[in-house]
C-alpha cells in the first residue's frame, strides 16, 4: 500500500507566494528599466537622424539655421514648423504625421502630438507659399486645429526667436556645449525659461534624463540636473537665467547663447 502523498500546508504555500512576490519586485522594476533603455536607443536613434538633416540644410544654406522672418510685421512661423524645413533631408519621413508609428519625430516614450491653429498653416501658404496641408497630407481636429506628432523641440535663439539672432553656426563659440534639440513635454521651441521644474516643458523620464542634440551635431543623453533652488543661478524653481556668455553655464544640458 502507498503511503499517502503529502500536501503542502498553508505555511508553506504561503512562503512560496512570499518569495515569488519579492522575486517579482525585484524583476519588474529591471525589466521596466531596460524597456525604457530601449525605447531611449530608439529616440537617440531619431534625435540624430533628424539632427544630421538639418546639418545638411545648414551646408546648403550658407552655414544658416532655418530662422524667423526678419521682417516682424510678418508671422513668426518657424518655432512650428522647423520639422518640415529639414523633410527633404531624410531618407524616410513620416507617411502619416497624426500617427506615432514610423515617424523620425516621435520618441517612443513620449508620443507628443501636435495641436497648431489653422492660421499657422494659412499664414505659411501666405507669406511662404507653402501649401502644407496638401504637400504633407497633414490631418484637421475635429476643432478645426492641424495635428502632426513631434516628440523634440529646438534651441530658440538658434531660430532667432529670442532676438539674439544667432542663427548662423560660426556664431556658436561653443558648439559641442550648446544645445540644437532637446526633448519636449509639448512645445516645439525651447528656451532658458521654459526648462524649470515648474512648467515641465522638458521630457526628463528617459532613465531620469534626456536626449539632447548639441551644435555640432553630436547627440547624447544627459542625467536631469534641475534643481529646486541655487540661489543667483535659478528663479527659486528651478529655472536657469539666460546666459549671455556660454562659460557662465553650469552645465552643458542647459540653454546657452553666446
Amino acid at each position: 500500500m502507498r503511503p499517502a502523498k503529502r500536501a503542502f500546508t498553508l505555511i508553506e504555500l504561503l512562503v512560496v507566494i512570499a518569495i515569488i512576490a519579492i522575486l517579482a519586485a525585484i524583476l519588474f522594476p529591471v525589466f521596466a528599466q531596460a524597456r525604457e533603455k530601449g525605447r531611449q536607443a530608439v529616440c537617440l536613434s531619431n534625435m540624430k537622424q533628424f539632427t544630421l538633416a538639418m546639418m545638411m540644410y545648414v551646408q546648403d544654406y550658407d552655414e544658416h539655421f532655418p530662422s524667423q522672418d526678419p521682417d516682424p510685421s510678418r508671422p513668426q512661423l518657424m518655432d512650428d514648423l522647423w520639422i518640415f524645413v529639414i523633410v527633404p533631408y531624410i531618407k524616410t519621413p513620416p507617411a502619416d504625421w497624426a500617427s506615432a508609428r514610423a515617424n523620425i519625430y516621435v520618441c517612443p516614450s513620449n508620443p507628443n502630438l501636435q495641436l497648431v491653429s489653422d492660421s499657422v498653416v494659412q499664414q505659411a501658404l501666405q507669406f511662404w507659399g507653402w501649401d502644407l496641408a496638401r504637400e504633407f497630407r497633414l490631418t484637421r481636429a475635429p476643432d478645426g486645429r492641424w495635428k502632426w506628432h513631434c516628440s523634440y523641440a529646438i534651441n530658440d535663439s538658434i531660430i532667432g526667436e529670442t532676438g539674439i539672432g544667432f542663427t548662423a553656426l560660426a556664431a556658436w563659440q561653443q558648439p559641442a556645449s550648446e544645445y540644437l534639440f532637446m526633448e519636449s513635454t509639448f512645445d516645439t521651441d525651447v528656451d532658458s525659461n521654459d526648462v524649470d521644474l515648474r512648467d515641465n516643458e522638458i521630457f526628463m523620464n528617459h532613465n531620469s534624463g534626456m536626449n539632447l542634440a548639441f551644435v555640432d551635431g553630436h547627440v547624447k543623453w544627459i542625467r536631469d540636473a534641475r534643481v529646486p533652488y541655487d540661489s543667483s543661478q535659478f528663479d527659486g524653481q528651478g529655472s536657469p537665467v539666460y546666459y549671455r556668455n556660454s562659460r557662465s553655464a553650469l552645465s552643458p544640458w542647459r540653454p546657452v547663447y553666446p
